[in-house]
């Protein structure tokens, strides 16, 4: 690896790392206040804290890198090994960060079908029917979580892909190579 190649590489990541830092204060609007995000749904109040900016932050970046040094690594077929090994670490902090969103997701979804239903109490109460029994509604309905797992199998299989594929291009030195 020679070190000009290298330095391009850690300036395109600091662009990239850059672009994902000054997206995300304009488009949430924090650029002129505090560094919070706050979002108002139904009867829940969220605020995001700086915390959660830099989960936005590093989830856009590794996106963004993931995105970028895929099709780099397709138009060079693989045979850059920089590029590929950022492209595998990039697509597996993606897929950390997806599953960390999924299970912020899962619980955000737990916690509206609880204030939906207005809670663990059937109206009206058992008490009230006599001998009656109260007829059960079962409410089925799609939660955005049953799709999280398409992304995340689809950046799995570009991970194994990009493995096996670096593992095969990879070109061993003389000195780098273990006797059998």
């Amino acid at each position: 690896m020679k070190p000009k190649q290298v330095i391009i590489e850690l300036c395109v990541l600091f662009a990239i790392y850059a672009l994902a830092f000054f997206c995300w204060p304009v488009l949430s609007g924090t650029i002129y206040g505090n560094m919070t995000l706050d979002i108002n749904m139904h009867d829940t109040y969220f605020v995001m804290s700086a915390s959660s900016f830099q989960l936005l932050v590093l989830g856009t970046f590794s996106i963004l890198t993931t995105l970028i040094y895929f099709i780099r690594a397709i138009v060079k077929r693989y045979k850059n090994k920089i590029v590929n090994i950022v492209l595998i670490t990039s697509d597996f902090l993606l897929i950390i960060m997806l599953i960390r969103i999924y299970r912020m997701i899962l619980l955000l979804e737990q916690t509206l079908d609880v204030n939906t239903k207005g809670g663990w109490t059937i109206y009206p109460p058992l008490s009230a029917l006599g001998h009656q029994s109260p007829s059960a509604e079962i409410t089925r309905h799609q939660h955005f979580d049953n799709y999280m797992f398409i992304p995340i199998t689809i950046f799995m299989l570009i991970l194994v892909v990009s493995s096996i594929l670096t593992g095969k291009n990879w070109q061993t030195n003389t000195h780098e190579q273990t006797i059998s």
